[in-house]
């Protein structure tokens, strides 16, 4: 029931035209609820494609989905809410190398020898600074991005690529398809990702953190996966399969974001064993829910190595390795994913720790340069910070002692993924 009302929806979804070669057109799929509004066509040549944009406004215009799919919905989320009680038992991987290992960022080179030797492989991130007016416009640009992956393409593109646009799309999206906002928002993400795929067809394209579940749910936000009632879960379920579906459905592979937000010896109002098993809780409903809306698709969730703002830890540390692979990686694997992305933005890191005026980098809130240099001191210099954050020496040692705890990291889930093997 659920494939039949998921391929009759395809069916009846609209149309739009994409050209990466002069003359050669793509057909690419709308979802079900937006189509062209606009018979005015403008054909812009970037790199090596001409895209055909309907201008001069907006290239998609909302209607009311075609019907609700309500049997589909309930399906998808029954199997869900269902899953925990019924268990999942560890998946077996015929050969360990299937599953996907990315990584963005390795400042060290014998480090990446070394990340491609357990058979990891490089994504390419596109960030906003890449379209700097989208944060204050609210809509993407996809001329824009595509002559920012043009300038990564004279180099060679990698077989992983991720969009990571968040203000204000994601405060927007969280809104719901309620808010006034809410259209345009899916409409101006939908264009640009096509855009890019038509424009660089040999990458698989992403969004960075979608699906996106809070970590606590409620009214007060007060409850969390581990404990909260079916139906609260149920909501918060549905409310995702609606917000991110239209998005999902354009993408290569999926990648919510798991970050390590809470470090159990952080949180003082409750054992650290229920802190533990309220992540693992989260991890799994996050992964199972894309999982649900991949529909085949592949779920390579994003991951952090560094403890991450958002919660109650010591943010820009270390995550300890052995508590990385139990309340992270296994909970995402026993919930289906089929692989991980490390966010590091190791260089970038680097470079604001050991610039002589940081604050041309700007100011992230628990993620900034004085959060960033009390972790390395704690993590690389044994307590003891440098007489010169400057001074060549400290860049290198950075380089190297990072780039070491990305790869240690990288290995123990190959480790596990292969034999079940938990680092100390």
């Amino acid at each position: 029931m659920a494939l039949f009302g998921y391929w009759l929806g395809a069916l009846l979804q609209a149309r739009l035209y994409i050209t990466p070669e002069p003359g050669r057109k793509v057909r690419i799929k709308h979802p079900a609820s937006i189509r062209p509004c606009s018979r005015t066509t403008i054909g812009t040549r970037v790199g090596h494609c001409t895209i055909l944009s309907a201008m001069p406004d907006r290239q998609l215009c909302p209607i009311q989905p075609l019907f609700p799919r309500l049997f589909v919905l309930l399906l998808l989320i029954w199997e869900l809410t269902t899953q925990q009680a019924r268990g999942s038992a560890l998946r077996t991987l015929t050969d360990p190398t299937d599953f996907v290992l990315l990584y963005d960022d390795l400042a060290d080179s014998e480090a990446r020898r070394s990340a491609a030797s357990l058979g990891c492989k490089l994504i390419l991130n596109v960030y906003q600074s890449d379209d700097p007016k989208s944060k204050s416009r609210g809509v993407m640009d996809p001329v824009v991005i595509v002559e920012a992956i043009s300038r990564q393409a004279a180099y060679g593109l990698p077989e992983y690529g991720m969009l990571d646009f968040e203000d204000p799309f994601f405060d927007v999206l969280a809104e719901g398809p309620s808010s006034p906002r809410f259209s345009s928002t899916v409409e101006t993400m939908v264009n640009a990702i096509r855009v890019v795929k038509a424009a660089f067809p040999k990458t698989k394209w992403s969004y960075y953190g979608m699906p996106q579940l809070p970590y606590w749910i409620g009214e007060k936000r007060d409850k969390e996966w581990l404990n909260a009632s079916t139906e609260l879960k149920r909501f918060h379920l549905t409310r995702a399969i609606e917000i991110y579906r239209p998005l999902i459905e354009e993408l290569d592979w999926i990648s919510p974001s798991i970050y390590c937000n809470y470090d159990p010896a952080f949180v003082k109002w409750q054992p650290e064993t229920a802190t533990r098993a309220q992540n693992r809780a989260w991890v799994k409903a996050s992964v199972g829910i894309s999982k649900l809306l991949a529909r085949g698709k592949p779920v390579i969730p994003t991951v952090c190595p560094w403890w991450a703002p958002a919660g109650s830890a010591p943010y820009c540390r270390v995550v300890p390795r052995r508590l990385f692979i139990e309340d992270t990686v296994i909970p995402a694997v026993e919930a289906g994913a089929q692989g991980l992305s490390f966010w590091t933005a190791m260089s970038y890191q680097i470079r604001r720790v050991t610039a002589a005026d940081p604050s041309t980098f700007g100011h992230e809130r628990n993620f900034g340069t004085p959060e960033w240099r009390k972790a390395v001191v704690a993590d690389y210099f044994e307590g003891t910070p440098p007489a010169d954050w400057t001074d060549p020496a400290v860049t290198r040692r950075l380089v190297s002692r990072m780039s070491s705890a990305v790869v240690t990291r990288l290995r123990d889930v190959r480790n596990w993924v292969g034999g079940k093997q938990v680092p100390p």
